[in-house]
Order: structure tokens, then C-alpha cells, then sequence
């Protein structure tokens, strides 16, 4: 196995079991391959004496270190406790929550408090982490049961992506040593929102440029835009809409203006891209893998791909919605952690299987909440729909058959109403209309 080359796994010459998973995101997908192996078992302590000295030996090895990964790891770990479980990432920081990354941007979390998987939890579960751009997977040979690795690139010039705790720390790293400013943020969506909102912790002139005519249109109808925009600009916030960077201009190797779609030059002195991310399923495709026409991995309710021995789960799937029961894109970090133990479950031949992403998004930013999920912007037909408004609060919510479908609360801080509203649309009971205050 090349392995014994390219990663420092010990010296272990046969291999029982060998599962890699493969990551972007909160994403991975995996592969399995069984070998007989009989190896010497040398433990310190007494109580792993139990183990005989020609015992079947298990090895799994997890590309990828975020939601999924870290959960399909540590499962693993509680069904083998004698296995060896490793865990391989491009990015050189330990596992860590990529939904507080706007908290780490603007100071409020520290990186003790968004990593998920630090030293001591890591040596108490026994995980071997390796870390940093040689670990970056480019492609997979499923009949060799081999990947091949490539470092990892980095911008520069002030302009920035918006994704990965390494992003952040290089966004920090700048505003902290450049002092830019004037800061535009390209997207409008929650990553860009969240992102745009971290920047006031640093007396910035910030710009939110987005193509469509309002912020959140894909999540939100157009009162709840308003009182997002409304909000952004209490605070500060410009908002460029139907517009898009067409050029970026520099001067002794910084950037000072971009072009935009409109033909106007906007002066900038930093530039951070914050308009999603696209499914990496390139090595699935390279692999083999049945590809879904949503663009992410096919797979079956145990997370099993089209390749009986290859798993997969997180951002680069495409799954059941547990609202609906359509075909959708999974994105949610809830959703990749419950995937990876499902993931985990049947890498050791147990029957578990995953009831379906519930595709919620809930976030704080520019002194205000928005929850959504389901299909609040463009209802479809023949849902009764329920509007309540308040001075600067929004709530709207789809109903069919007595069933939550869809609702989008903005502005309001009632805990109780949002976790009413998440157990009914999961379990499909009947809506208490008279909680939908």
C-alpha cells in the first residue's frame, strides 16, 4: 500500500480493514477494502492484556476532519476500541465548528472554543491526526485502493475566500497588520451576512456586493430581506445589489478598486469572496461514483455510495429532505455529523440508516435572527400560507395538511417558538396553529 510512503501510519504490514474518507467542507466520502492480517498486539496496560498475540487487526483512515469525518471517526472508535483510526486534512488547524467562524473572525469565540476535536479529547479517544497541505487528496484509485496527495495553494494581494479557519486567521492576520479601510464582501447570502457583521469589530467601511436585488433571496421573501437591509444599514453596512465584481485593480501589489457589472470603480483595499462553495465530487467522479443530477454524490439511506465498499456523507451527498422527502443537496453540519455515524455503522457491518436532512438555516447577524427552511421565498401551490408582522420582526409560516412545510421567523427571540417549530416539521405532526405567534 502506498501508504507506507506517503503517510506515517506505523508498521503495520497487513491490513485488516482500510476505510478512507474523502473531504470538503463538512463533507466526505470513503472506501473500504478487507485483508486477512495477523499481527502482534503490544499494549502497556493490564487491561488490554485480553488481546491475543495473533488477534485480527482494524485499520481506518478518515480524509477529511470536519463534521462528518470527526463524527464518523469517533463512532468507529466507540465500536473498536483496539482499531487504529487516523484522520488526514488539508488544513494545518485542528478539527474545528466552521459554523463559528464569523464568532472567531470578530473576536467573540476564541480557537479553543470552535475546535471540536482537541489534544486531550483526541488522545482520550485515541485518533491520530494528520494535518497540513501534503494531506490534501487530489484523486483516488478504487481497484488499487490508493489516493494521491498535492499541497495546497494560498491568495494573497488582500483578496481573500470566506470558507476555512485558515481563510479567517489569513482575514485576521490582514486587518490586524494592513489596516485596510475599505472592505467590500462579495455574497450576500449567511456566509457573506455573517461575515460582513464580523468586520464591524474592526471600524471598517464595509460594502456588501451581491447579484441579486436583495440580500438572502434564496432564504428569505422580500419583507424579510427589508428588515435585514434595514438592519445593515443601521449599522453601517452599504449594499450594492445587481451588481457583481467584473475586474480587480492593484498597485505595488495590493488591491485599491474593483470594476463592477454596472461599470462603476468602487475603492477597495481588501476584497473577501464569500459566495458559497461548489461540491467537490471530482475524485467520487474520478473513482467511479454514480453522480446525482443535483451535482453531489449519490447514496442510500446508510450513507453506501454506488460502490458497495465506498461510504459517503456531508457536503458532497445529495440526500432525502425529512420535510419533504425530495432529493436535496446536504449542507448542514447537524446533518454531517448524524451521516458520518451512519457512515460509521455500516464500515463494521451494523444496520443503521439516516431519516433525512432537515434543512434549517438559523443565524445573528447586524443586531437581528433569521431562521428558515423550506420553500418561504416562492411557495408552492396549493399551501396555505401564514403571515404575522411586527415593527421589525417577520414570521411566516407553509402549511399543508395540517403539516409545517416551510417558515421563516426574522427578527424574534422567542427560543421556544423556533424548537416547536423544528420537532413538528421533523416528526410531521399537527400544527398548533395557535403557537404560531
Amino acid at each position: 500500500m502506498f501508504y507506507s510512503e506517503s503517510l506515517p501510519m506505523g508498521k503495520i504490514k497487513k491490513l485488516l480493514l482500510f476505510f478512507i474518507v474523502l473531504a470538503t467542507g463538512v463533507g466526505f466520502f470513503g472506501f473500504r477494502n478487507q485483508f486477512r492480517s495477523w499481527r502482534q498486539q503490544n499494549f502497556s496496560q493490564k487491561k488490554n492484556n485480553f488481546f491475543a498475540s495473533n488477534i485480527e487487526k482494524k485499520k481506518y483512515v478518515i480524509v477529511g476532519a470536519s463534521a462528518a469525518g470527526i463524527a464518523a471517526a469517533e463512532q468507529l472508535r466507540w465500536f473498536d476500541r483496539g482499531a487504529d483510526v487516523t484522520c488526514v486534512s488539508y488544513e494545518k488547524e485542528r478539527p474545528y465548528n466552521k459554523c463559528n467562524l464569523e464568532d472567531y473572525l470578530a473576536g467573540e469565540k476564541t480557537l479553543r472554543h470552535i475546535t471540536i476535536l482537541n489534544e486531550r479529547r483526541q488522545q482520550w479517544k485515541n485518533i491520530d491526526l494528520i494535518l497540513g497541505d501534503h494531506a490534501r487528496v487530489v484523486s483516488i484509485n478504487p481497484k488499487k485502493k490508493s489516493i494521491k496527495l498535492a499541497s495546497g495553494e494560498a491568495l494573497e494581494y488582500g483578496v481573500f475566500t470566506y470558507q476555512t479557519l485558515s481563510d479567517v486567521s489569513n482575514i485576521k492576520d490582514y486587518l490586524y497588520k494592513q489596516r485596510p479601510q475599505k472592505v467590500a464582501v462579495v455574497g450576500a447570502g449567511f456566509s457573506g451576512l455573517e461575515c460582513a457583521d464580523a468586520l464591524l469589530s474592526f471600524d471598517v467601511a464595509t460594502t456588501v456586493i451581491d447579484r441579486n436585488g436583495r440580500v438572502m433571496h434564496r432564504r428569505c421573501d422580500e419583507k424579510g430581506s427589508q428588515i435585514l437591509q434595514a438592519h445593515m444599514k443601521k449599522k453601517g453596512v452599504a449594499f450594492l445589489k445587481n451588481e457583481s465584481v467584473k475586474e480587480v485593480f492593484y498597485k505595488d501589489g495590493k488591491i485599491t478598486k474593483i470594476l463592477l457589472s454596472s461599470g462603476k470603480h468602487l475603492d477597495v483595499d481588501m476584497l473577501i469572496l464569500s459566495i458559497g462553495f461548489k461540491q467537490n465530487v471530482e475524485l467520487a467522479r474520478g473513482a467511479g461514483l454514480e453522480i446525482h443530477k443535483l451535482g453531489g454524490i449519490k447514496v442510500d439511506a446508510s450513507m453506501r455510495t454506488s460502490n458497495k465498499h465506498i461510504f459517503a456523507g456531508g457536503d458532497c451527498v445529495v440526500v432525502k429532505d425529512i420535510v419533504t422527502g425530495e432529493d436535496v443537496r446536504s449542507v448542514k453540519w447537524r446533518d454531517a455529523k448524524e451521516q458520518g455515524k451512519v457512515a460509521a455503522h455500516g464500515m463494521v457491518g451494523k444496520n443503521k440508516e439516516y431519516k433525512g436532512a432537515f434543512r434549517a438555516n438559523l443565524s445573528r447577524f447586524f443586531g437581528t435572527s433569521i431562521v428558515t427552511m423550506g420553500p418561504v421565498n416562492n411557495p408552492p401551490a396549493g399551501m396555505e400560507v401564514i403571515t404575522k408582522n411586527g415593527e421589525n420582526s417577520h414570521r411566516k409560516y407553509l402549511i399543508k395538511n395540517d403539516q409545517i412545510k416551510g417558515f421563516l421567523v426574522v427578527g424574534s427571540r422567542d427560543r421556544s417558538l423556533v424548537g416547536y417549530l423544528r420537532k413538528v416539521s421533523m416528526s410531521g405532526q399537527k400544527v398548533d396553529r395557535d403557537r404560531l405567534i
